[in-house]
């Protein structure tokens, strides 16, 4: 009786465990932010060709990105691990990117050695300037993911956390102009710093009224060079919300808002409009797959509290294209916060390098499932189509149902 597959990608992870984590410090000491990470993209191809996987760099027109492929014996699904590897301004691998690729690298290459025995195929794609860049909007407009049919990727924090959804977020810039005037003689003037504090104004009236958990910060970024009647202000918005539809409910507001502080002040706007990170919505049914693996490994995870902190991400975007997992595992205690050059310290830690091991370990065997279990892709299909939630508001109980 043969070796079970389980305990041969398990055994295949331990086996090239140093190796990854080499490519982990290698991305950690090497930082590289959004579209520059050419280091890290090479590291992880050479990685990826090593294990038999054919490479296409350049993935979608991103001179950085990458699509790695190992197909098995007959056709199937296509199972993509997603590896994150750029680094933040002045503090590096603050979100540990470097684990998030080299686990990803690891479920790759683990679950490719049996690429033989499976129907399907088996991808690692690398997908870079998370951090700002929205690199998956990119990928997802050049047809890199178009025959995929599940993607997985684990994230680094301070909890160990399953179906943690992020929020729908959109940026706006805003330019008024009015007309210079010396200050004794104002009367003459129209000044555009009076529209944007006219405009925060606004924002701050109905801010109340908006939908729960939508959330507008704002600054000014130019106010003028002197006391007086200036000619030129501007200010950029944060705009973020629970769901898209919320979030075009409080970009409607701002835009009326800016429409209304012209009309105030007599300044003329003009505004542009970021790209749109679309809420996560983790697939319920590959959610508690991965969960059932950690516990089989000797780690548990739990469902987000109500109104856990979330932030966004271009991976919520992808969610929507594909049935996605995005699960949290803790490297560090939560006195410490991502983004912080104590959570890059830790991403290089002891810790570290066990979570990076189990993380590759519990998306491959959570992969192998898709590409064998007919009955459990069936399901993970029917939560992406329906839009079945995996937790309601971030609270659910312990079968994964909204409570």
């Amino acid at each position: 009786m043969g070796i079970p597959a389980g305990e041969r990608i398990c055994s295949k992870i331990d086996e090239i465990a140093g190796e990854l984590w080499r490519t982990s410090l290698f991305l950690h000491e090497h930082p590289e932010t959004g579209y520059k990470e050419f280091q890290a993209r090479d590291a992880l191809v050479r990685a990826a060709s090593s294990y038999g996987f054919e490479v296409a760099e350049g993935a979608g027109g991103v001179g950085t990105a990458f699509r790695a492929e190992r197909s098995g014996a007959a056709q199937g699904p296509k199972v993509a691990f997603l590896a994150e590897y750029d680094a933040l301004p002045e503090i590096g691998h603050a979100c540990g990117h470097n684990l998030i690729a080299s686990a990803s690298l690891g479920a790759a290459a683990a679950l490719g050695s049996l690429a033989d025995e499976l129907s399907g195929s088996v991808l690692l794609v690398g997908t870079p300037a998370e951090e700002g860049g929205g690199g998956k909007l990119r990928l997802i407009e050049g047809g890199v993911f178009k025959d995929v049919d599940f993607a997985l990727m684990f994230h680094p924090g301070v909890k160990n956390l399953i179906c943690r959804t992020t929020l729908a977020r959109r940026a706006i810039s805003v330019e008024f102009r009015g007309v210079k005037a010396h200050s004794k003689e104002s009367w003459k003037g129209v000044d555009a710093l009076q529209a944007v504090l006219e405009l925060f104004r606004m924002i701050d009236g109905f801010r109340s009224t908006m939908r729960d958990r939508t959330l507008i910060h704002g600054c000014v970024t130019d106010g003028g060079k002197i006391a007086g009647i200036n000619d030129r202000a501007a200010a950029h918005f944060s705009v973020r919300a629970r769901t898209m539809q919320d979030l075009e409910i409080a970009m409607e507001r701002i835009r009326r808002a800016i429409s209304a502080a012209e009309m105030v002040t007599g300044a003329s706007a003009t505004f542009v409009e970021g790209e749109t990170l679309k809420e996560r919505l983790p697939n319920r049914s590959m959610a508690l797959r991965f969960r059932e693996k950690l516990r089989a490994l000797g780690e548990d995870a739990s469902f987000p509290d109500a109104y856990e902190p979330a932030g966004s991400s271009d991976a919520g975007n992808l969610s929507h294209e594909l049935p996605l997992i995005h699960p949290y595992l803790k490297i560090t205690d939560r006195s410490i916060s991502s983004h912080t050059e104590e959570f890059a310290e830790a991403a290089k830690s002891e810790r570290a390098r066990e979570v990076m091991i189990l993380a590759a370990k519990a998306l491959a065997l959570t992969g192998y499932d898709l590409l064998t279990d007919h009955e459990f892709r069936r399901r993970a299909e029917r939560d992406f189509k329906e839009r079945i939630p995996c937790c309601s508001m971030g609270a659910c109980d312990e079968e994964g149902g909204s409570r």
